[in-house]
C-alpha cells in the first residue's frame, strides 16, 4: 500500500511541477525547459498529424468506395441467386410440359380408329329415357 501511495504522490508532484512550468512559460511567452527539443518534437508531431490527415482522406474515401462496391456486389449476388432459382423453376416446368406432350403423343399413337369410334359412340349415346321416348312414338 505504501508503494501505491508513493507512486501517487510522485505523480501528483510531477503534474503540479509541469503545470507550474507551463503557466510560467505562458506568462514569459517563451519556452524555458528544453526549448529546441520541444520545438523539434512539436514540428515532428505536426508533420505526423498532417500525414495522418492526408492518409485519413485517402482511407476514408477508399473505405466508402469499398463499402459501395461491397453493397453493389451483395445486391447483384442476391439478384443472381433469384434468377438461378427462377431458371430452375422454368426448366422444371419445360421438362414437365415435354413429358406431358410426349405422353399425350404416345397415347394418341396407341389409339386406333376403332377406339375413337367407340369413344364417339359412348359420347353420343342416348340415355334410357330418350330410348324409351323414341320407342313410344
Amino acid at each position: 500500500m505504501f508503494e501505491v501511495l508513493t507512486y501517487l504522490g510522485v505523480s501528483v508532484a510531477v503534474l503540479l511541477a509541469l503545470t507550474a512550468l507551463y503557466f510560467f512559460e505562458d506568462v514569459r511567452g517563451e519556452r524555458i525547459f528544453l526549448p529546441r527539443a520541444r520545438n523539434s518534437f512539436d514540428a515532428a508531431l505536426q508533420a505526423l498529424g498532417h500525414r495522418l490527415g492526408l492518409s485519413g482522406i485517402f482511407f476514408r474515401d477508399g473505405f466508402l468506395r469499398l463499402i459501395m462496391h461491397y453493397s453493389v456486389h451483395t445486391v447483384l449476388a442476391t439478384v443472381l441467386h433469384f434468377l438461378r432459382g427462377l431458371e430452375q423453376r422454368i426448366e422444371h416446368a419445360v421438362r414437365r410440359n415435354r413429358k406431358a406432350a410426349k405422353d399425350i403423343k404416345v397415347q394418341k399413337q396407341n389409339r386406333t380408329h376403332l377406339d375413337e369410334i367407340a369413344e364417339h359412340k359412348t359420347e353420343v349415346a342416348l340415355s334410357k329415357k330418350q330410348k324409351d321416348e323414341l320407342r313410344a312414338r
